[in-house]
């Protein structure tokens, strides 16, 4: 079975990758706003549609806030699915039959494939990514990751495009986003069922990273004092805060992001190639 051109279960809903939209207009506008050489005309790719193309829509809403000018392009393998779509096309916004074979002129800047390789075995894990990064141009980022049906919670990996020579072309896992829109509280052991299936999540940095985080929310909600309670919101930025403390002058540190943290949204920077 050709799993990589298997039909995926198309359900994204009106909302679910806002939280992810969010930081990434916050964290990359100058990837979205360059202009220089290849990048006037670099597109943004946003892998798999569901039933109805509303969280491309959105996405593009969030880009153009930045650059009225970026083209965004819509992929998807079911061609029912797509022709669907192209109802709600516009200018800069089109949409394609097509996965991992790409059917887009040029490079990209920016691919989003969330919610989509979740549902492939982890052995064409590698292979799916080297594919979906393809049209990157170098310096260009890759997000792939995996939220809740409501988008509530959400948990994206950031791989960026590097090209050392001109043979040579690689992405390299940048950091991993851990957002939560706190309408189902917040504690990080509720990122566990969202994480990939893969050995840095069943063994190593990834497990130790995800303990140390309860340790350090452990503390937080330890060290309240009697009468008094933090809100969600002040724990996420506290555990975020305490945590970096503890990683700090280790290769498993999280971004300093204050803003990120008291919106629920933090990333992990490890050192992981």
């Amino acid at each position: 079975m050709n799993y990589l051109a298997r039909k995926t279960r198309g359900k994204s809903r009106p909302g679910r990758l806002r939280l992810l939209d969010e930081l990434l207009a916050r964290r990359e506008g100058d990837l979205l706003t360059m202009k220089e050489g290849d990048w006037d005309s670099a597109v943004v790719v946003d892998v798999g549609l569901g039933a109805c193309p509303w969280t491309t829509l959105e996405l593009a809403s969030v880009c153009h806030r930045c650059n009225p000018d970026l083209a965004i392009v819509g992929v998807d393998n079911d061609p029912v699915r797509v022709k669907t779509a192209q109802r709600y096309e516009s200018e800069g916004v089109r949409f394609l039959e097509g996965v991992f074979a790409y059917p887009v002129d040029g490079a990209a800047r920016l691919v989003r494939a969330m919610n989509l390789l979740r549902q492939y075995p982890d052995e064409l894990r590698d292979s799916a990514l080297a594919a979906l990064a393809r049209p990157l141009l170098p310096g260009g980022l890759l997000v792939e990751g995996c939220t809740d049906r409501t988008g509530d919670t959400v948990v994206a990996r950031l791989y960026r495009l590097h090209q050392p020579t001109v043979e040579e072309r690689r992405i390299r896992l940048e950091g991993i986003l851990f957002a939560t829109s706190f309408r189902r509280g917040f504690a990080p052991a509720m990122f566990r069922s969202f994480l990939a299936r893969d050995r840095l999540w069943t063994q190593g940095a990834g497990k130790e990273f995800l303990a140390a985080w309860i340790r350090a929310w452990e503390q937080e909600r330890a060290d309240v004092a009697v009468g008094s309670s933090q809100t969600d919101s002040e724990l996420f930025f506290r555990s975020a805060n305490r945590l970096g403390e503890n990683l700090a002058g280790t290769p498993f540190g999280v971004e300093s992001d204050p803003t990120g943290w008291a919106n629920g949204q933090m990333i992990w920077r490890a050192n992981l190639g």
